[in-house]
């Protein structure tokens, strides 16, 4: 599910965005079931909030990212100029550990990356979640009112 299909639904639904009111969500769900007699009332509807939109994009956890690679790339600095590895370039059997070191430190920041990405992706899909479960739950109630035989 993406931001995209989100926004095609509400559009489907007769709503411009994610921006939707309360009473607008009511409005146009009364009018796509065909609940003039009984119309649903903003009351009913839970609006989507600008920060569960925000969260349902990657671009919101940039910081997050570049906090971590800053914090990595200090660690990769420090291991890489450090004791183990100084004495890893020395002398003629140096050249392979030099090569070990290096691939332990990229394989460290490789680890450290990953968890930010795999955090970020969770957060971002259960905003996504979220979202999906307030639309569904706006049909929920506008359903609820349609009489058998209807809708």
């Amino acid at each position: 599910m993406s931001i995209q299909q989100l926004l095609e639904q509400l559009q489907g639904m007769g709503l411009s965005g994610f921006g939707a009111q309360s009473e607008d969500i009511a409005s146009q769900l009364t009018s796509q079931y065909g609940l003039g007699a009984t119309p649903l009332t903003g009351e009913m509807f839970q609006t989507i909030s600008p920060g569960l939109v925000k969260g349902a994009s990657m671009s919101a956890y940039s910081p997050l990212f570049q906090q971590k690679q800053g914090a990595m790339m200090t660690d990769l600095m420090t291991t890489l100029g450090g004791g183990e590895t100084k004495k890893a370039y020395g002398g003629f059997a140096g050249s392979g550990g030099a090569q070990l070191a290096q691939q332990k430190a990229r394989d460290v920041y490789g680890r450290g990356m990953q968890d930010v990405l795999t955090q970020a992706t969770g957060a971002k899909s259960h905003s996504l979640a979220t979202i999906q479960n307030i639309i569904d739950q706006w049909r929920s109630t506008a359903q609820s009112f349609v009489g058998p035989g209807m809708g």
